[in-house]
């Protein structure tokens, strides 16, 4: 009585354990094709800089489609269902903003130098040298910068 199920158990064990390598094979075959697909081809930024140029165009040529209408379920609509009348971006400055997007995605530590740079910057015209003194100081407030 005891060996078949120590059978079925060592059976079903072994088929889990193949059902898992086989999957997780699949997943890095997958990935690997992606990345090689995405970094292998050479005009794929000049694609999607065609790409982003024609939906420009598309979307400046609509014009003010819309009145405005609000969400179906809900008093206040989301983002992506207002409706943008006037935009003041142009093809160029959005190439420029995609640039940099792309750039920071390719080397994540420039905006982390960029961060840096910023990070400790205190203006010189506004400081609470004078609220934080003893004399001035409220027990019940505090100053901000």
């Amino acid at each position: 009585m005891f060996m078949p199920v120590l059978f079925i158990c060592a059976f079903t064990i072994t088929a889990l354990v193949s059902v898992l390598a086989i999957h997780l094979t699949k997943n890095r075959r997958h990935y690997a094709n992606n990345i090689m697909h995405a970094g292998g081809d050479g005009d794929i930024e000049g694609k999607s800089s065609l790409a982003y140029q024609e939906l420009c165009r598309q979307r400046m040529t609509q014009g003010d489609t819309g009145s405005g209408r609000g969400s179906k379920s809900s008093s206040t609509s989301s983002w992506c269902e207002e409706v943008v009348a006037h935009s003041s971006i142009d093809i160029s400055t959005g190439h420029v903003i995609l640039n940099f997007l792309q750039e920071c995605l390719a080397d994540p530590q420039k905006i982390e130098a960029q961060w840096d740079a910023i990070r400790d910057y205190r203006s010189p015209d506004k400081h609470s040298v004078i609220g934080t003194e003893h004399a001035n100081r409220n027990r019940t407030i505090v100053p901000c910068e």
